[in-house]
């Protein structure tokens, strides 16, 4: 009978795979086998495990996890950025803690993501212009980087700055790398919609930037 079990930990995912009367130091030699198109295994003592459904689908699962990482000791450790592709894979086959599950619904949901510390701004964003704001907070939450790709025109530098507007702090410098024809745009959209925000522009000469 396999088990998978997969856990979500500080930005890290552990698929861990075990199987009922085989032994730890046997399941990477069962696992490697699952890869081939055989009816069955053959244990350590020369027997042999036919496969079931249960293990197919397992063999399946595992060609896909392979491709992210490297098995060892019955665990293979991913990426959380991975965790969609990891329960697209394992699916009905595995057990997901917690963590891990609040993970992917928030990936897959981020428009109901509730962000805990938010500071207005002088402007009412608009409907997708919130759930954009609200996916760069999901994100940063489990420690992801992203690329917010709204069209021009849209409004990207209001949502970021309402982003860093709820993240202020003495003890942090955010840095923002711009076009040089849109620093001092930077700067004006900055006393616009957050003037609390203390901004310092690094322009000109080299002595002018020192």
């Amino acid at each position: 009978t396999p088990q998978i079990n997969v856990s979500e930990n500080g930005g890290l995912l552990s698929v861990n795979f075990s199987f009922t009367g085989i032994d730890e130091t046997e399941v990477d030699q069962i696992l490697n086998q699952l890869d081939t198109n055989r009816p069955y295994v053959t244990r350590a003592d020369g027997s042999l495990v036919l496969l079931d459904d249960r293990l197919q689908k397992v063999s399946k699962a595992l060609t896909n996890i392979r491709a992210q990482g490297q098995i060892s000791h019955g665990q293979v450790h991913l990426h959380a950025a991975q965790a969609l592709a990891v329960q697209a894979a394992l699916n009905d086959t595995a057990e997901f803690d917690a963590q891990f599950q609040k993970l992917t619904h928030d990936l897959a949901h981020p428009e109901a993501f509730d962000i805990r510390h938010e500071r207005p701004v002088n402007a009412t964003l608009r409907p997708y212009q919130i759930t954009g704001v609200k996916w760069l907070e999901m994100l940063d939450s489990h420690g992801f980087g992203g690329i917010l790709a709204d069209e021009m025109g849209l409004g990207k530098t209001l949502q970021m700055i309402t982003f860093l507007n709820n993240h202020l702090s003495d003890q942090r410098v955010d840095l923002i790398i711009s076009p040089a024809s849109l620093i001092y745009n930077w700067l004006e959209e900055f006393k616009k919609f957050a003037p609390a925000i203390r901004v310092a522009v690094v322009d000109g000469t080299k002595e002018d930037r020192r």
